[in-house]
């Protein structure tokens, strides 16, 4: 895909920028890592390390942790919490199916919310900071916002707390506080913009954007 994007009109190039959130920010944190073309990879409440299933790119082979589905947790009401299906992340277990993130030729902003219930996103982004300052490296960064939760979204969509998974019968929490939640994400577009212009340039007319998508919220 990364060979094909900076042939359309749509994008600048020659580098480029990618953004995921949950398992998205597991594969934007590999695309980063092992893609030259990746010039910042912002990854949002993911683990960092390969969780599910492995990755296979070129001579690139990294195991996956298997999720521990015996370890979901189901409250009083029916919701269901995923917070332990990936273990640890100070498990040794995790050590060989961690992302090399010192690899990175880009840039990594690392995002958390501390109430995530999905997994334990601040000491996965923990981990990987300190592996990157370990190789010396100083091209990752995080962020972390209290009281928030997993779906950190554009400011103006609606705070979502809990919905159904394909996978499951019954709806998963998300975690998070309305107000801290609504702000991080106001605070978190604004830094992500700054992050890409900063990385890949200017791009357009950011500034309407941010106005565009906020809203107020009580």
């Amino acid at each position: 895909m990364c060979l094909f994007l900076p042939l359309s009109t749509q994008v600048k190039g020659p580098k480029i920028g990618v953004i995921g959130l949950s398992k998205g920010a597991e594969v934007a944190l590999a695309m980063g890592t092992f893609l030259e073309e990746i010039a910042a990879a912002v990854c949002i409440n993911g683990a960092t390390s390969m969780n599910g299933a492995p990755l296979h790119f070129r001579d690139i082979n990294i195991p996956a942790v298997p999720y521990s589905t015996e370890a979901i947790l189901i409250n009083e009401i029916g919701l269901m919490s995923s917070f332990n299906v990936m273990g640890d992340p100070l498990d040794s277990v995790h050590e060989v199916s961690a992302i090399p993130v010192e690899k990175a030729q880009g840039h990594i902003l690392l995002v958390a919310g501390e109430a995530d219930q999905s997994l334990n996103s601040k000491m996965f982004a923990e981990m990987a900071l300190g592996r990157a300052k370990k190789f010396g490296r100083t091209n990752c960064s995080l962020l972390h916002y209290p009281r928030t939760g997993h779906m950190i979204e554009p400011p103006g969509s609606p705070t979502c707390f809990l919905s159904f998974l394909r996978v499951s019968p019954m709806p998963t929490i998300w975690g998070g506080e309305s107000k801290p939640h609504a702000k991080a994400e106001e605070h978190l577009w604004k830094e992500v913009l700054k992050f890409f212009e900063l990385h890949l340039g200017p791009a357009g007319n950011w500034s309407s954007t941010v106005n565009h998508l906020k809203i107020k919220r009580h």
